[in-house]
């Protein structure tokens, strides 16, 4: 099975730490970056190629589902995570 990249994005860095500190637990993905708004999400897209974005909805300047509209309008956008979850089982 490969590994899953993922990007997380939210705008309260004690959730982030403790996402991060969460997911590293899982031999199947890894953090690949951390954004604090969907402006610094896009940008670290381009950096990082995610195979997943976590990302919260609410947050200021730019939120959660306008990043997200804007991410899967992208030609190699990210995939949902239940895209992910599908793939996944497939190779089991």
């Amino acid at each position: 099975m490969s590994i899953v990249r993922v990007l997380l994005v939210d705008d309260s860095l004690e959730f982030l730490e403790a996402a991060a500190r969460f997911l590293t637990e899982q031999p199947w993905l890894t953090i690949v970056g951390r954004a604090t708004s969907g402006r610094c999400a896009l940008e670290l897209i381009e950096q990082t190629s995610p195979d997943l974005v976590l990302i919260d909805l609410a947050m200021p300047e730019m939120n959660g589902l306008e990043a997200t509209r804007l991410i899967k309008a992208r030609p190699a956008a990210p995939l949902s995570l239940d895209e992910i979850v599908r793939k996944l089982e497939r190779r089991k």
